[in-house]
């Protein structure tokens, strides 16, 4: 029953990590590693602040869509209506704080081109923010097929746009601009994909269910928490590369962690297709179906991701110079070291957004303090 899920996510991920991948080399060919690696400082930096937006908004309002969808349909249009209000207002608030400090912030990094990047980087969150919220509220209703949608569209406007502004002459600017832009061709879509299949076709309830807002804030808090050591777990290695060497550094850097992050897809996709499931199974008091999932995904992932990271360790430097180019191989050991994080993040992967649906975003929070602070 959730295998027609698993294969449109899949499908959705293959086809993003494909283009993902020719957009990045694309970039290496079109921007020298200093260029390269001042883009993905600023875009790590924006990408920190964007997960601050999201505040974990739109994972509780998706949690409670899993959950009422099945007890209380008359209560979806609220519960939407509430965590895109609340998920409105994190926005606002970040956005500003980021257009208030950015000078202050390309100060504290000494790299004076930052500035004006984060500045034009307020529409990266915006856009970035509403994106995720779309995707992850249709996660929700377990629409895997419009979610994955809602990727696709996100990178393949990235890539044209991105990849044509730049051969232009604009360079980091150009390539940031194609990521905005696919932030908001996608945010746009999701969001009326949104009201037209998720909002407008269920009927309403005269009242909210008391203290049903109330609910979806609170669960926001523990996610919040989560997306904030979220932000740093993903974000925080390549800022400190930032600060403390130097735009080439970040380059080498950057580009190994992106060649493991297009590994994780086949983790990602599985992980987020059966999220929603576990929540529903649950609302069902069926736990043993929920447990068996996941010690089935458990084992096959540990039969991939084993052999996969021994593959890269091995082939790592010949991938490096016939693919990217001789000025890359500074990537080499990087990218060595990260083949062992590659199995453990899999595992990581389609455990966290499945705690979420079962109501165990505390403990989440929690757990990842201490993984943080190491």
């Amino acid at each position: 029953e959730i295998l027609p899920g698993i294969k449109h996510e899949l499908a959705g991920q293959i086809t993003t990590t494909f283009l993902g991948a020719a957009l990045i080399i694309l970039l290496t060919h079109l921007l020298e590693p200093k260029q390269y690696g001042l883009l993905f400082l600023v875009i790590s930096i924006l990408g920190f602040i964007r997960i601050l937006s999201e505040a974990g908004v739109a994972n509780s309002g998706a949690r409670y869509v899993a959950e009422y969808k099945e007890r209380a349909p008359e209560q979806i249009r609220y519960i939407i209506s509430t965590s895109l209000l609340y998920n409105l207002s994190t926005i606002i608030i970040v956005s500003t704080v980021l257009i208030l400090g950015h000078r202050h912030l390309a100060a504290f990094f000494n790299e004076h081109k930052l500035s004006s990047l984060l500045l034009y980087g307020v529409f990266f969150v915006i856009f970035g923010t509403l994106t995720t919220y779309a995707r992850v509220i249709l996660q929700g209703f377990e629409e895997i097929e419009l979610s994955a949608g809602v990727h696709i569209i996100n990178i393949l406007a990235r890539f044209i746009s991105a990849i044509g502004v730049v051969i232009l002459g604009y360079g980091v600017w150009g390539a940031l601009t194609g990521y905005i832009f696919g932030f908001a061709l996608a945010s746009l879509l999701g969001l009326t994909v949104i009201y037209l299949k998720c909002y407008r076709g269920w009927k309403t309830a005269v009242t909210v269910e008391t203290g049903l807002r109330r609910r979806i804030a609170e669960y926001t808090l523990p996610l919040a928490g989560t997306s904030t050591t979220k932000a740093i777990e993903v974000h925080i290695d390549t800022i400190l590369i930032g600060l403390f060497l130097t735009p080439v550094s970040v380059g080498f850097y950057a580009l190994a962690k992106q060649i493991t992050q297009f590994l994780e897809t086949p983790a990602y996709a599985l992980g987020f297709s059966l999220a929603p499931t576990y929540g529903a199974k649950k609302a069902q008091s069926n736990m043993q179906h929920v447990s068996k999932l996941y010690e089935i995904s458990f084992e096959y992932l540990l039969l991939v991701y084993l052999p996969a990271a021994a593959g890269v360790v091995l082939i790592a430097e010949p991938m490096i110079q016939y693919v990217f180019g001789s000025k890359y191989l500074g990537t080499v050991p990087v990218l060595q070291v990260l083949a062992i994080y590659i199995v453990f993040r899999s595992l990581t992967t389609i455990t966290e957004d499945s705690l979420d649906y079962l109501g165990r975003a505390k403990l989440r929070a929690l757990l990842k303090i201490p993984t943080i602070i190491l």
